[in-house]
């Protein structure tokens, strides 16, 4: 009979310790999916945050010329999405250099306002050379980050 106790005593030993495996293990695993879960919404969550545009201290005066031939050229593709983009960029680029020459750039701002493939695109280019127009008006604009284009150019508009 001493021995059945002795071997139940063991056996029970023996299911508490696999138990406790059991529960480090589940724990673990409890422990690694809640950290890969909060590494994913923060990277999510990062995605969003990111601005649409370049903030106003990241702009040097070095690639400003380099800059407007670049954004020239995506404003005479066909593509109406590059040419919306070019516009909002070229919108960022003449806020946060408010002086800046460079009237090809200009010139096909006003082109595209009244010749431009879209509606969207004729109105932004609209925006964009009333921009080009008055840019003192507009110096509280070239310090804030815009999460996209639309918010930048109802940012625009409200100004008039």
């Amino acid at each position: 009979m001493s021995e059945l106790r002795g071997l139940a005593k063991t056996e029970n030993r023996s299911m508490e310790v696999v138990m406790k495996a059991y529960t480090i293990v589940i724990g673990s695993l409890l422990i690694a999916g809640a950290s890969l879960n909060a590494q994913a919404q923060n990277a999510a969550q990062a995605d969003d945050c990111r601005a649409y545009l370049s903030a106003a201290s990241s702009y040097q005066r070095v690639y400003v010329e380099k800059a407007v031939r670049n954004y020239k050229s995506c404003l005479d593709v066909a593509n109406a999405g590059v040419v919306e983009s070019a516009l909002a960029h070229v919108a960022k680029l003449k806020l946060v250099f408010p002086k800046i020459n460079c009237r090809e750039l200009e010139e096909r701002i006003e082109y595209l306002s009244t010749h431009g493939q879209t509606p969207a695109i004729r109105y932004k280019a609209c925006l964009t050379a009333m921009l080009f127009d008055n840019p003192d008006k507009f110096a509280q604009e070239a310090q804030v980050e815009y999460k996209d284009s639309n918010e930048l150019f109802g940012a625009l508009a409200s100004k008039f």
